[in-house]
């Protein structure tokens, strides 16, 4: 009816507002998307920027109830299939199980135009003195994502900067830092740790433990690619 369609283009614009536009949302609007999103079978006739904006919500939360962890379940499942993996999605590791190929990587996030001609330089600091191009990809509309594995302790410096298309002239659009945040839990179990400990053997001339790092490194490794073939 025409009262549905004036109802869904209501709450797909406020999910617009809040997730690109950060804008303050009541919980009413996340309630309608729970209860719509239950409704349906097949998830992809629902909007990606619902599905985006329930789980950004959900990442927010202190707690889950049952079903609220089944369907975020259910619809972060489908976003990592399609590679919407953003800095929030980590954080969704406290009600749901994430893969650790996310889970261990930093995130640099930018926040644009989806037609923005984007440079990004990163030093890894305390290692490297020189800032060197990283790739920047376009995830979703305006937003920009690199992923990259970092040690503990080591912090990811990061320049972003700007084409002007009318000037070509080079603008620094933002800056800043970011750590490997894991969260709670997550650690023992990750490639991450697998990384320190044969940072920490290598230091130590520990043959035998860097070995068994190194094999625990690749299986884990193999698990994830053939379990996850599109998390990158």
């Amino acid at each position: 009816s025409l009262s549905d369609i004036v109802l869904k283009a209501y709450f797909t614009v406020r999910s617009v507002g809040y997730f690109l536009k950060h804008e303050t949302v009541e919980a009413d609007v996340f309630a309608y998307l729970e209860a719509s999103i239950n409704q349906t079978d097949d998830l992809a006739k629902v909007p990606v920027i619902s599905l985006l904006a329930l789980t950004k919500y959900y990442s927010e939360c202190r707690t889950l109830e049952g079903d609220q962890k089944a369907l975020c379940r259910r619809v972060t499942d489908l976003l990592l299939e399609e590679g919407l993996v953003f800095p929030y999605t980590k954080k969704l590791a406290a009600f749901i199980p994430i893969p650790h190929a996310i889970l261990d990587k930093a995130m640099v996030c930018y926040e644009g135009n989806k037609d923005d001609d984007l440079e990004l330089e990163i030093r890894i600091v305390p290692d490297e003195q020189h800032f060197h191009r990283e790739s920047l990809q376009r995830i979703y509309q305006g937003i920009f994502v690199c992923k990259k594995v970092l040690f503990e302790g080591e912090t990811l410096e990061y320049q972003i900067f700007k084409r002007d298309k009318g000037t070509d002239e080079r603008i620094k659009a933002a800056e800043g830092t970011v750590k490997c945040d894991l969260p709670a839990g997550s650690l023992k179990e990750s490639r991450y740790a697998s990384l320190n400990e044969m940072e920490l053997c290598l230091g130590m001339k520990e043959e035998a433990g860097l070995k068994r790092s190194m094999q625990e490194y690749l299986i884990k490794s193999a698990g994830l690619e053939s379990l996850f073939p599109l998390v990158r």
